[in-house]
């Protein structure tokens, strides 16, 4: 797993860095894992400013703050929250967010 990854959640490689991550997304969200508070504070962010950031910046993939892992796993944690709205609007500014 590499931050480009990370960095680039929706390219191939991330895909397969997240298959290959042996994670499975029903247990990080049973034990609160950090990826599902980024990906909480991913959607959040999305929908109130526009931006995917984490609220300390952007992720560079260089400093302690944002761990790649949860980084790279918040991404379809995030997709899942956003589909659970049911909401035509919030998902377009999701996506908005997310291509940005």
């Amino acid at each position: 797993m590499d931050a480009l990854h990370a960095k680039y959640p929706f390219f191939e490689g991330a895909r397969e860095a997240v298959a290959g991550a042996s994670a499975s997304l029903p247990t990080l969200v049973a034990e609160d894992a950090p990826a599902v508070e980024r990906a909480r504070e991913r959607v959040e962010r999305a929908l109130l400013e526009g931006t995917v950031e984490p609220e300390g910046g952007a992720f560079t993939g260089t400093d302690g703050r944002v761990e790649i892992r949860s980084e790279l796993l918040s991404y379809p944690i995030a997709r899942i929250l956003v589909s659970l709205l049911d909401s035509e609007p919030a998902i377009e500014k999701y996506a908005a967010a997310e291509a940005a």
